[in-house]
């Protein structure tokens, strides 16, 4: 009668153990869920270089850490976006090079994507893709699938692609 009595126990906290790994790393997914990069660059597609002009923070968020990187890592990236962050609602984009580097928009606010140059096309997720005539702008909506946090953003030109700014999304 003990062996039972031990044995379901042993199941049960079996049972509570296996429920909260899975909560646990259904945490873990959502608090990674903020850090919305764009796209990685497709191997048939040569990534273009970083402007030589980038202080060493620029070229730090611009290479951001994986979703399965360490949190101290996700927050040094995050901390840095945020100090780099600009307030705005107008983004400039030449060579698919933007202006500024990181900017600050309020969830649900209009953001204007002047481009100054030959067509391109801005990818913030897989749900917003955006076309940019020549030499021509676009007002959105910046409503974003996750909210608040930090949108890496990919321009796709004649040169290449790769992530080239953040929108720093707030509340």
């Amino acid at each position: 009668m003990k062996k039972k009595f031990h044995l379901k126990k042993v199941i049960i906290l079996l049972g509570i153990l296996v429920v909260a790994v899975a909560i646990m790393n259904q945490q873990k997914t959502k608090q990674l869920t903020y850090y919305n990069l764009a796209p990685s660059p497709s191997p048939t597609i040569k990534p273009i270089p970083l402007p030589a002009n980038l202080t060493d923070e620029e070229k730090f968020i611009l290479n951001p850490p994986s979703a399965e990187a360490s949190r101290s890592a996700l927050n040094k990236h995050a901390k840095i976006v945020a100090k780099l962050a600009k307030e705005g609602n107008i983004l400039g984009i030449n060579n698919c090079l933007p202006t500024p580097l990181v900017l600050q928009v309020k969830q649900g606010d209009q953001l204007t994507i002047k481009n100054g140059d030959s067509k391109h096309k801005i990818m913030f997720d897989e749900e917003h893709v955006y076309e940019l005539p020549t030499n021509n702008s676009l007002t959105l909506k910046a409503s974003f699938k996750y909210g608040t946090g930090d949108y890496g953003y990919v321009c796709e030109g004649s040169e290449g692609r790769r992530i080239v700014g953040f929108l720093h999304v707030i509340q």
